[in-house]
């Protein structure tokens, strides 16, 4: 039953008739005979329904509301020349078209040209140059003292969220979850300062999504405003693995049953088996093996398969790659000259930080 159900709901969606295909898997669902691995196919399906309209929240009107905040000098038939150019990726939606949430960053990254009117303008470059010169002193440090965590730093988060008005009547009781930091190896030390309100609950240090539970009452013409404060440490992580000392896993274990396993986006289609073969080989040692993964994703038929499937238009790493006539150019990037080694150290960024509080901030928080 459930089988013929996605059939049909499927063609609906390919239809754009998402209420239709909600209204369906909802009816289907009542029937209280139907084995739980199928409710559970239809139960992901209603809600990925429900997502899908959330990853496409603009319609056309909004989105030119949109980009005319990104946009310098941006007019309606501009506008309206991208959009018969397929520059946004949208859906038809129960009779009208909806456009893509991440539409305005995706112009940019599609169309590079259009940076120089960009407003605000954004430079990534130095952000990016300071990820690479953190992720070389993590290496060095970790094999200079012989240590998988290293180079810890101790962060201050102040965290708002905020009710709009009418998110519920005066009085009434709205409830809001807060993440926070789960303890990892290489994460710890949460230390809550303060919160808005009292804690109902906080998840278990272990919880893959921890967080914070907290209630207040709304008011009349006010946002309700939830708000944590809180302090955690992160270390920098570098292993140094032996290949000789690595041992497969045991693949029967129900702890790693869940990464082991199928999902709804992971098949192991017999075309996706076939290749895994071929790029194991012969190789025994599971360190070994699982590098050639690592090494064929660097490789150009790997890379290129996002590009030819027109499901990514990111720049390959590896440069004998084609590359999407989409993709930015390197060469069209403005870059500035940032001293990483002055300003990217710890006294500086104190110094300035303080610096900002006595003068300027009265005593602001990063948030």
């Amino acid at each position: 039953m459930a089988q013929k159900v996605m059939e049909h709901v499927n063609q609906l969606e390919l239809q754009g008739k998402f209420k239709e295909s909600a209204a369906e898997l909802t009816t289907a669902l009542t029937n209280t005979g139907m084995p739980e691995s199928e409710r559970k196919q239809l139960e992901f399906e209603l809600d990925r329904l429900a997502r899908i309209k959330k990853d496409f929240p603009y319609t056309k009107e909004a989105l030119f509301t949109e980009l005319k905040g990104s946009v310098k000098d941006l007019s309606g038939e501009e506008f309206d020349r991208w959009i018969s150019e397929g520059r946004f990726d949208s859906r038809e939606i129960d009779g009208e078209h909806y456009f893509m949430g991440s539409s305005v960053s995706n112009l940019f990254f599609r169309h590079p040209e259009l940076n120089s009117r960009r407003t605000p303008p954004k430079e990534t470059a130095a952000f990016e140059k300071f990820i690479w010169e953190t992720c070389t002193a993590i290496r060095k440090t970790a094999t200079a003292e012989r240590k998988t965590y290293v180079l810890p730093k101790r962060f201050h988060v102040t965290m708002t969220v905020s009710a709009k008005p009418t998110a519920a009547p005066p009085g009434e009781t709205i409830r809001g979850w807060l993440p926070i930091p789960r303890t990892y190896p290489f994460q710890g030390e949460f230390e809550l300062i303060s919160t808005s309100s009292k804690v109902l609950h906080q998840d278990d240090p272990l919880s893959p999504i921890r967080a914070l539970t907290l209630e207040q009452k709304a008011k009349k013409n006010e946002p309700t405003e939830f708000k944590i404060e809180y302090n955690y440490t992160i270390h920098g992580v570098s292993f140094a693995i032996n290949p000789a000392e690595v041992r497969p896993c045991d693949s029967n274990d129900a702890a790693l049953k869940p990464f082991l396993n199928e999902a709804p986006h992971v098949v192991f289609t017999p075309e996706i088996r076939e290749l895994s073969r071929k790029i194991a080989g012969d190789e025994q040692n599971p360190y070994l093996k699982a590098k050639k993964f690592y090494d064929w994703a660097l490789t150009p038929a790997a890379q290129k398969l996002s590009y030819e499937s027109k499901s990514s238009f990111q720049l390959p790493s590896n440069v004998s790659t084609p590359v999407s006539p989409l993709s930015p150019r390197p060469a069209d990037i403005k870059l500035i000259d940032y001293n990483f080694a002055k300003y990217g150290s710890s006294a500086e960024r104190k110094r300035l930080l303080e610096k900002w509080d006595k003068e300027v901030g009265g005593g602001a928080t990063t948030k």
